[in-house]
């Protein structure tokens, strides 16, 4: 994606951290496997978390049935992870001859998506997942509470896979550019506004520069 210097994140603890946080991605790849024609990019919204074994890879899985593993397989994709954002009016500036603006928190991963056909290895995927997601549960469910023949069914209908990481990207737009005085009104305009994620931009403008 394109980065303008300003908004560019390149800590690597602060986009793995991001991703924990915002681990529901839009993963991208381009057409079916060995296809000569000229198919269009295929997407599919799913959780991608960190593999707790291999930090340099993504873990994630898809229904058997989603054409994604097929068409992906062994290929680059594009995991999209999209955070906080907020519609910027230019009134807040209280100056002639500016414009709207949008500020928000992204990060792209880049990487070669493998298949895991081993349904061992599939289903610690799966339990990694579990484990995550429930870990802030007061009683987590988990995947030990099925009997076996369940857990078998679910493996079955599910294939699962790593992302090899290659390249991770990030954009943290929060009106760097503007003067501080623009900053401290859009940060005010952000607080009074408080509708969708005004308050927690607001607050990431302040941690992120002088208001």
């Amino acid at each position: 994606m394109h980065v303008p210097a300003a908004y560019s994140m390149t800590d690597s603890d602060t986009l793995r951290k991001f991703l924990q946080a915002h681990s529901f991605a839009l993963l991208i790849c381009n057409g079916l496997a060995g296809s000569e024609t000229n198919e269009p990019p295929f997407a599919v919204h799913l959780p991608l978390i960190a593999d707790p074994d291999d930090a340099s890879c993504l873990i994630g899985h898809v229904a058997r049935g989603n054409p994604l593993w097929k068409m992906a397989d062994g290929k680059k994709v594009l995991a999209v992870f999209s955070g906080p954002h907020s519609y910027i009016t230019p009134t807040w500036y209280g100056e002639q001859n500016v414009v709207p603006t949008w500020n928000y928190l992204t990060v792209h991963v880049t990487g070669t998506l493998r298949v895991v056909n081993d349904p061992v290895s599939a289903m610690e995927i799966v339990d990694h997942a579990v484990q995550y997601y429930e870990a802030s549960s007061d009683q987590p469910w988990s995947l030990e509470s099925t009997d076996q023949d369940f857990r078998e069914k679910l493996i079955s209908g599910i294939v699962a896979f790593r992302i090899h990481i290659e390249s991770m990207q990030g954009a943290w737009k929060l009106s760097q550019h503007h003067s501080a005085e623009r900053r401290r009104r859009t940060v005010e305009g952000l607080r009074e506004r408080a509708t969708g994620d005004d308050r927690e931009i607001a607050a990431l403008m302040e941690f992120h520069g002088p208001c």
